[in-house]
């Protein structure tokens, strides 16, 4: 992978890698992450002709966080400004999970730049962080410690990591996750990709762009697909949508379920119990003795 490189933009120093030739494509990535987990999830553009531009957000790696540039808003300019040095007046926007809202903003503000925006499980609503057990782990693992024992994992128990990283990132049931994990197990490509993904996802904190309470405004994009032309609008902040943690904390009441309907909790049926053995006092070879 390349190293990053750090270029000076209107809105400060923003660092980024970059990969393949053809139509400029940004791909924003998640929290927590930076440049490489955006060129790792967007190297499929690049080998399909697209020149991939991954920034890493303020706060992520090289890229420097200041009181002026943590919020969605001040990250879309510095992303703008990246790739205005970069030369890219016109582009694509490719965001994942915590890149979301700095996307929207992108888009919003720069309507005659942006080209298409593609949103990949992004946030899009309030974001609520995890509580109690699972906050002391999920600071664990942005720590140094947590990079290590990934690390660890990696090398000695890659498929345990995997099928951690199925679990804790999606709603499947233990069915449904134990075949997609022999399924990404038994193809190299995937399961390279799995593994790689999970070393952009440890000892990385957060660069400070979701508060505790904050909430997110929403855009909502109107495609006119004959003129080719993508006409953005920001809504108010959405309040019904709360979405999970990633180690299941339970959503705001009134929020949306994301299990399909009719689907239960847990649709791995129980393993059939074996009928219980009746009690047989003459049970044969041995005969009950009569007392005399």
């Amino acid at each position: 992978m390349t190293e990053e490189t750090v270029v000076d933009t209107p809105s400060g120093p923003v660092a980024y890698r970059e990969e393949g030739e053809g139509p400029p494509v940004l791909f924003v990535h998640g929290s927590p992450g930076g440049s490489d987990q955006g060129l790792l999830m967007g190297r499929f553009l690049a080998e399909a002709g697209n020149r991939v531009v991954a920034p890493s957000r303020p706060g992520y790696l090289a890229t420097p966080l200041r009181e002026d540039n943590g919020s969605a808003g001040a990250t879309a300019e510095c992303l703008a400004g990246l790739m205005g040095s970069l030369g890219a007046e016109t582009f694509g926007v490719v965001c994942w999970s915590g890149g979301g809202p700095s996307s929207y903003h992108l888009a919003a503000a720069h309507p005659d730049r942006v080209r298409a925006l593609v949103a990949c499980a992004a946030v899009s609503g309030t974001y609520t962080f995890a509580t109690g057990v699972a906050s002391i782990e999920s600071s664990l693992m942005s720590s140094g410690l947590g990079g290590f024992v990934l690390h660890t994992m990696a090398e000695h128990a890659p498929k345990s990591l995997i099928a951690s990283t199925v679990k804790e990132e999606g709603k499947l049931s233990r069915t449904e996750a134990k075949e997609l994990t022999e399924h990404i197990w038994d193809h190299e490509d995937k399961r390279d990709f799995v593994l790689a993904l999970s070393a952009t996802l440890s000892g990385r904190r957060a660069g400070g762009q979701f508060r505790l309470g904050s909430k997110v405004r929403v855009v909502v994009a109107h495609v006119d697909v004959d003129r080719r032309q993508l006409d953005f609008r920001l809504v108010g902040s959405r309040g019904a949508g709360s979405i999970k943690d990633r180690r299941g904390a339970p959503a705001k009441p009134g929020a949306p379920s994301h299990r399909p309907r009719g689907k239960p909790a847990h649709s791995v049926p129980a393993p059939p119990t074996a009928p219980p053995v009746p009690h047989n006092r003459n049970r044969p070879g041995k005969q009950r003795r009569r007392r005399r």
